[in-house]
């Protein structure tokens, strides 16, 4: 008998993530007497489908784990070894071009750092490398897994700064940044000029908030150099993307607008396992598609694929908390964030790095006991 894992094209895509509250169908292929006895077991388990020489079944993976639990006596060791190993929960990593790999096997703690003096938290603002070491290496001692550099403030109703200008300010962080630390890179960036010169500087990931529509060049670079890409949901522009806030149902749009550019991805010859998807909280989105999303992040877990959640001391926290000063959000962002854990989130975009390593690593811990 055969098994495999089909996606939503009936696909199974090599490298793809398996969480532990996925809903998956998996195929079985064998004899009809095989196939009639493996679904009366897996009937008061999961919903089944018998058809014509393959038998289809659906369930979350805990209805797998529980299946194989109470069908031990009865389900011969060689087929519980190969479905366990089919099902099993991901330790993938995604391979970086300077900095090694990147480990899920825990949520991730990225760290901000603004090349810019418009970032809407003025804290984060590091304009000289002085200061931009100091804050890295505090960042690396408690316990930052990833740094994220970006040269333009994308804040609601930036405008656009000159590419010249933006490569002036990330480049030479990267720079210095690998002069002490081997500590992986970031590049929040929709150029790909800026992304190119960035990577050959030591930067290891593409952090793109237009989910590669912005600049036509930068999938084909990504794809060529074996660079990994955050693809973010957005509505237009950060200086339009407030007034075009509008849903039917934002998380049923969000993973829409997934399916597709991930198809563009990979027809461009990105691979799979080098996406990561970030459902862009507050970016085109009012307070209630924010909370919406965030009841539902578990939602984006059909794509098989990481999943990195950006809420550090974001306006709509300051709406629900009546906070107008982002240096007021940081319980608000902790809150998301143990909340993004428990959801299997595995990429954590911070202002502050040490609180919320503690928070994702606490909740972490107690969801893994």
């Amino acid at each position: 008998m055969e098994m495999c894992i089909l996606d939503s094209n009936d696909i199974t895509e090599p490298g793809c993530f398996v969480f532990d509250d996925s809903y998956l169908t998996l195929k079985f292929t064998g004899k009809k007497d095989e196939l009639n006895t493996l679904n009366t077991l897996l009937y008061s388990t999961v919903d089944t489908r018998l058809l014509h020489q393959r038998l289809l079944a659906y369930g979350s993976i805990k209805d797998f784990l529980i299946f194989i639990d109470s069908n031990r006596d009865v389900l011969e060791n060689p087929f519980i070894n190969e479905l366990k190993t089919l099902i099993q929960l991901s330790s993938h990593f995604i391979h970086l071009p300077h900095s090694g790999k990147l480990s899920f096997e825990k949520p991730l703690i990225m760290g901000v750092i603004n090349a810019t003096d418009d970032s809407f938290y003025d804290q984060s603002r590091i304009l000289d490398e002085k200061k931009l070491e100091e804050c890295v290496r505090i960042m690396i001692y408690e316990g930052v897994d990833v740094v994220d550099i970006g040269g333009e403030s994308s804040r609601p109703g930036a405008n656009p700064i000159d590419e010249e200008l933006e490569i002036r300010r990330v480049v030479p962080f990267v720079k210095k940044i690998r002069e002490f630390s081997d500590i992986p890179i970031s590049v929040d960036t929709y150029r790909c000029v800026t992304a190119e010169k960035a990577i050959h500087a030591g930067a290891d990931i593409i952090n793109d908030i237009s989910a590669l529509k912005f600049d036509k060049e930068m999938a084909n670079f990504a794809a060529l150099n074996d660079v990994p890409v955050v693809l973010m949901h957005m509505k237009g522009t950060p200086s339009t993307m407030q007034r075009m806030a509008q849903y039917s149902d934002v998380v049923v749009e969000i993973k829409s607008f997934f399916s597709g550019r991930i198809a563009y991805a990979q027809q461009m010859g990105i691979k799979r396992e080098n996406i990561i998807l970030d459902p862009g909280i507050g970016f085109g989105k009012k307070r209630t598609d924010n909370l919406k999303i965030l009841k539902h992040l578990d939602a984006f877990h059909t794509f098989r694929l990481p999943l990195l959640l950006g809420t550090s001391r974001k306006s709509f926290i300051g709406e629900v908390l009546n906070q107008n000063d982002p240096i007021e959000r940081l319980s608000g962002t902790l809150a998301t964030t143990a909340l993004g854990v428990q959801k299997g989130v595995h990429i954590f975009r911070v202002h502050d790095v040490q609180e919320n390593r503690h928070i994702a690593d606490m909740v972490f811990n107690i969801e893994e006991s």
